[in-house]
């Protein structure tokens, strides 16, 4: 008997770890894994990347539309033109991951850490960052048209160029944000003296 649990426990352990190298491809599973550095250019679209490591990644250009990312460590990753559309990153930590010219349209990134993350020129169109650490973040010429940004963290963020037009910030702080050239949810370009409130 507690051989057969063994054989069970060393079989399931295996196929866990078999599904772990699985080749990146359409709706892979690679929750909790471990996963390879470089992935640029690849097709994770619906993937389940649940808690996956993906720490200093290079996902450079990779589809990951639809995909769910909760959870999941993306510290220092390079996610540069990477479409995150309608992407899970609940929860996810982005801490100084590089964001620049990504499309995160109608992504969920409520609650994500994005402490320092470079989003500049990415498209968050109606994304959904509630609760958000997006301190010391970089949005310069972001669209965040539509998105909600309640009780959102964006102390010391910059966002000069950024268009917020029918944004919900309800909550958000602000302090020592720069707003030069921004796009407020209701309509007014913040002069260019603009700091942490549209003038």
């Amino acid at each position: 008997m507690a051989i057969a649990a063994f054989v069970f426990f060393l079989s399931a352990a295996v196929s866990a770890d078999t599904t772990c190298l699985d080749p990146a491809g359409r709706g892979v599973d690679w929750s909790n894994c471990v996963i390879l550095r470089n992935q640029t250019n690849a097709d994770l679209r619906q993937a389940n990347l649940t808690g996956a490591d993906l720490y200093e990644a290079n996902l450079t250009g990779a589809d990951l539309t639809h995909a769910t990312l909760e959870g999941a460590d993306l510290a220092g990753a390079t996610l540069h033109r990477a479409d995150l559309t309608l992407a899970d990153l609940f929860g996810a930590t982005l801490h100084s991951a590089d964001l620049t010219g990504a499309t995160l349209t109608l992504a969920n990134l409520a609650g994500a850490i994005m402490e320092g993350a470079d989003l500049t020129g990415a498209d968050l169109t109606g994304a959904f960052l509630d609760g958000a650490d997006l301190t010391d973040a970089i949005l310069r010429r972001a669209d965040l048209t539509g998105a909600t940004l309640t009780l959102a963290n964006l102390a010391g963020a910059i966002m000069e160029g950024a268009d917020l037009t029918g944004a919900d910030l309800t909550g958000a702080i602000l302090d020592g944000v720069p707003l030069s050239g921004a796009t407020f949810p209701d309509g007014r370009v913040c002069a260019a003296n603009s700091i942490g409130d549209c003038k």
